[in-house]
């Protein structure tokens, strides 16, 4: 079996799904691209059990066949070429794949193809459809937000679908996001944890995307499909904290302020921060919005001032300002609102003028007390 390709084309297929594989994994077949030649179309597979991914390209074949070879050879061989035909012939005898270009040819081994690892298969309990970009920026509004692999509950993103709304949401138990967009809905209520690594996959194929990504979701797995590219991956087999119930509901005081010379002064004060708490406080009162920070173990301390607008009684209350810049970095808007109850509260922090009706962004951030 042989079939002719442009290099170009290939190189963009593999780099599309090399995220997948893991260079150095313990089981040698998973340091495989598997490719499938059918009618005319190559199908490249890679998957490191968790995450499987497919995409699909048109090529001259005489025959049909499946073979493995190595992702990193094939890979660090290709980025050498500029763009010229390329003929792969496969010798099912010893596992190994000559290509022929112009000016000589390589030979790549692989393993046995019926070695690798099967798709994964499920019956889908609930579906939506959106953008691609749309995916993508959900995904970047809350993957920051997401706890370590220690606390598997936390480790990924909860979509919540339902017929009015999809609401993504990641919390580490420091902060929270719920990012909301009411132009995705589904026939039907569904939720379920999706982790990191095909998150970080999917927003970086799909930011600037049109094309409409279909969402299929199972009891244990997903699908993330477009154009000519699939992947699949297991969801994370825990269950979600019930963050409704820390997000305050009565929140009297409302402070509203420049984001980007709130995050300038907060970044400057952090210098002077307990490096074990990063501690700063706020007191908030009329238009002013005065930060300070100290340090005892090296005598030293901060104290900024800055215009606001604010309604609510006089308070001040702590934030871990590492948390705090990260929250606000991740809006935006240029005019932020934060809304607080008590300093003992966590306080929510949103867009003060949403530029997108079909979206809802909330994030949270827990105090500190201010005697730490």
């Amino acid at each position: 079996m042989k079939f002719l390709i442009s290099s170009r084309e290939l190189n963009e297929a593999l780099a599309t799904v090399s995220g997948v594989v893991v260079h150095n994994n313990i089981t040698p077949v998973l340091q495989d691209f598997l490719m499938e030649v059918k009618d005319n179309k190559l199908q490249i597979s890679a998957t490191d059990l968790e995450t499987y991914m497919t995409i699909e390209v048109p090529v001259e074949a005489d025959g049909e066949g499946r073979f493995t070879v190595l992702a990193r050879t094939l890979l660090d061989t290709l980025k050498t070429f500029p763009d010229q035909p390329l003929t792969f012939t496969c010798n099912p005898t010893n596992l190994s794949v000559k290509v022929t270009h112009e000016s000589g040819e390589f030979v790549i081994s692989g393993h046995p193809a019926e070695d690798f690892p099967n798709p994964p298969t499920f019956s889908p309990e609930a579906q939506t459809t959106l953008e691609g970009n749309l995916l993508a920026l959900a995904i970047h509004r809350t993957l920051f937000a997401t706890a370590s692999e220690d606390r598997p509950q936390m480790s990924g993103v909860l979509f919540e679908l339902s017929p009015e709304k999809t609401n993504f949401v990641a919390t580490d138990a420091h902060k929270l996001v719920r990012y909301t967009r009411t132009d995705v809905q589904s026939d039907q209520s569904y939720s379920c944890i999706v982790p990191k690594k095909p998150l970080n996959i999917l927003r970086n194929l799909l930011t600037g995307v049109e094309s409409q990504t279909h969402l299929q979701f199972s009891r244990l797995n997903f699908s993330a499909s477009w154009d000519n590219i699939r992947l699949m991956g297991r969801l994370v087999d825990a269950r979600y904290p019930n963050y409704e119930s820390v997000i305050p509901k009565d929140n009297p005081n409302v402070l509203t302020v420049d984001k980007d010379m709130f995050i300038n002064r907060l970044m400057r004060v952090q210098n002077f921060t307990n490096k074990s708490t990063f501690l700063v406080r706020l007191q908030l009162a009329g238009s002013q919005l005065t930060l300070d920070a100290e340090n005892l173990d090296f005598s030293s301390q901060a104290h900024e001032v800055m215009p606001c607008s604010y309604s609510g009684a006089d308070m001040e209350i702590g934030f871990n300002s590492k948390f705090l810049i990260e929250v606000l970095k991740n809006i935006p808007e240029s005019e932020v609102t934060m809304r607080l109850s008590l300093p003992s509260r966590p306080g929510v922090v949103e867009p003060a003028h949403p530029s997108d009706e079909n979206e809802q962004l909330l994030m949270l951030i827990m105090p500190l007390m201010i005697g730490m």
